[in-house]
């Protein structure tokens, strides 16, 4: 809906700046395009969508994995990164993979990934906003019980015309 929107507005005022579209950006929807983005970091750094079997490189004794057809081109990875980050952080995540190619295919090793964060019972507020731009303070709780410490997480969200809303920092306690 929000890329219906911009579009028409785009299209309907082409001298347009991001600077003067009256922006928004609620708690909530926040949290949403974090957790899309969280999701596409894990699918990618997991190699896509497919079975294990459908990754597996055979006879390969240093485990490395095929992505699956739909992240099998940096082409793809960056559509696919860019409906939560923007093009700058997919950028820096991509290069950021060990990738390579194996039998005419991309091949990447594994990584780990996985966090203590509950999410799920974040809260945040707004540090600052302006010109396009808003910064969210989360405050994120371990899923762990005990004297544990929650997470501080701080995260930049930057609206991209024609896309909307995009996080614009490199996740760090992101998952």
């Amino acid at each position: 809906m929000i890329k219906i929107f911009t579009f028409l507005l785009i299209f309907l005022f082409p001298n347009m700046s991001q600077n003067s579209l009256n922006l928004s950006l609620s708690k909530e929807e926040a949290l949403s395009i974090h957790d899309v983005a969280a999701n596409y970091l894990l699918t990618i750094n997991e190699g896509g969508t497919c079975s294990i079997e459908d990754r597996r490189v055979p006879n390969d004794k240093n485990e490395h994995y095929y992505f699956c057809t739909n992240l099998d081109s940096t082409e793809k990875m960056y559509n696919y990164l860019e409906e939560g980050f923007t093009h700058n952080i997919a950028n820096q995540i991509i290069n950021g993979l060990d990738i390579f190619e194996v039998n005419n295919r991309l091949a990447f090793t594994p990584r780990s990934s996985g966090s203590m964060n509950d999410w799920k019972n974040a809260t945040g507020e707004i540090l600052n906003e302006g010109n396009g731009t808003i910064a969210y303070k989360y405050i994120v709780p371990l899923v762990v019980k005990g004297d544990y410490p929650p997470a501080e997480v701080i995260l930049d969200y930057v609206y991209v015309l024609g896309a909307g809303w995009r996080i614009n920092n490199i996740p760090t306690n992101f998952t």
